[in-house]
């Protein structure tokens, strides 16, 4: 889309990425943080303008494939950070520990 028109509307977008409305915003900020993207939001005006983008062609029969590999790769991320997140939760000590603290 980008190489078409440097603006491009949010819905333009949500259509093209097949994301609901409120994934559009987020989609693009984790495209720009990451690289991919570099361009301005404009969230009053739902538009996204384009300076330079990364390109990848993938034949259409390889698409399944790269979709998996993300999908995969998010899976792993979202364990990882379920764990990290239990690791870093306080958690209630044990009774023993409290009668150690107490007496």
């Amino acid at each position: 889309m980008a190489r078409e028109r440097t603006c491009i509307s949010y819905p333009d977008l949500q259509t093209q990425l097949q994301l609901p409305e409120s994934e559009v915003e987020p989609f693009l900020l984790d495209a720009m943080s990451d690289g991919a993207i570099t361009g301005c939001l404009d969230a009053q005006c739902e538009t996204l303008t384009v300076y330079s983008c990364g390109v990848r062609n993938v034949r259409p029969d390889q698409v399944q494939i790269a979709k998996a590999k993300v999908d995969n790769y998010l899976d792993r991320l979202s364990k990882t950070i379920a764990t990290n997140t239990a690791r870093l939760t306080p958690q209630e000590p044990s009774m023993g520990v409290k009668r150690r603290l107490e007496g």
